[in-house]
């Protein structure tokens, strides 16, 4: 079987390897990306344009787009080219990845058809971590 990333959601987030080291990623703002689909693993996908405008709000549409590949790209560089599949024009987490929501709702089980408590998967939360306005500005 194969050991799975985690992502540390409570506290500081940070992927951490199979071997517990912290994955660094160039801003975080991918980071945010990485959460958020993770959080949003049980909906049936996130639009793109929904992650844009979350993630680059007020950014030209064409600059958002290219800083969400370049994001897509550098999750799928880390996790597996398989990581994140698009359906249309939603992206949907597909990578086995642990997250601290997982251990506390579903005991660990990566499965997204695990049961999970209603009150222990924030959805609407994602969007107090994730707001850009906070994380790296000029980076993009």
């Amino acid at each position: 079987m194969q050991r799975a990333f985690h992502l540390r959601v409570f506290g500081p987030p940070a992927l951490l390897d199979p071997d517990s080291r912290v994955h660094r990623f160039r801003t975080k703002k991918q980071l945010a990306l990485l959460v958020y689909l993770s959080i949003h693993r049980d909906s049936p996908g996130v639009s793109r344009a929904q992650l844009v405008d979350l993630l680059w709000p007020g950014v030209e549409e064409k600059r958002g787009r290219h800083s969400l590949s370049q994001g897509l790209s550098v999750i799928r560089q880390i996790l597996g080219a398989d990581a994140v599949m698009a359906v249309g024009n939603h992206l949907s987490l597909s990578a086995p990845l642990r997250s601290d929501v997982d251990i506390v709702c579903r005991n660990g089980d990566t499965d997204p058809r695990a049961n999970c408590h209603p009150h222990c998967h924030p959805h609407g939360q994602a969007h107090s971590f994730a707001d850009s306005r906070s994380y790296d500005r000029n980076k993009g």
